[in-house]
């Protein structure tokens, strides 16, 4: 018993030792959301200009773009990446063959080679054309439907299942022109 007591006592003088110290204050951490609040504007007036309008002004539209916004940084930021991974990778000479690095800058060369994409024209879709022009009946079209479908086109319709229109708590099925 004189043990428990002992134990309860020190735990007692432990939590009141602890809550007695001298806290140290936190530091403030600015929230980017609040920091975009214009509050110029009411929200019940315009929410929109309201919980942005300061990020707006701040950052405005560029001349050569039609829309600006954090999403809009973000992908012109992974874009960028992308791009240095392509370049970089497009420059390497020596690169080990089969390796992601030769693979990503043969891939990213054949796109950006425009005199040889130009002197080539649709030379390389040829074959595809040919295959169009011989259908002569339902079979040929279920043969190059079922190619194209393998080069993953959508020549006859497209079908996808997403978020209904008018009911979004629920998936629809579209169906569309291929």
């Amino acid at each position: 018993m004189k043990k428990y007591l002992f134990l309860s006592l020190l735990i007692s003088v432990i939590i009141i030792a602890i809550s007695s110290c001298k806290q140290t204050k936190k530091e403030q951490v600015s929230d980017a959301l609040v920091s975009h609040i214009d509050s110029t504007f009411k929200a019940g007036d315009d929410f929109f200009l309201f919980a942005n309008g300061r990020w707006f002004r701040q950052n405005p539209i560029p001349a050569s773009e039609q829309s600006n916004g954090i999403w809009q940084l973000i992908q012109d930021t992974i874009n960028a990446q992308v791009r240095h991974v392509c370049e970089s990778s497009a420059a390497i000479k020596d690169a080990i063959k089969e390796s992601n690095k030769q693979k990503i800058g043969d891939f990213f060369y054949s796109g950006m080679d425009s005199i040889t994409l130009n002197k080539k024209g649709i030379s390389d879709l040829k074959g595809d054309f040919d295959m169009i022009e011989a259908i002569k009946d339902i079979n040929g079209i279920i043969k190059t439907a079922s190619y194209i479908h393998t080069i993953a086109g959508s020549p006859l319709f497209g079908f996808a299942v997403g978020q209904d229109d008018k009911i979004s708590n629920k998936n629809a099925i579209f169906i569309y022109q291929g």
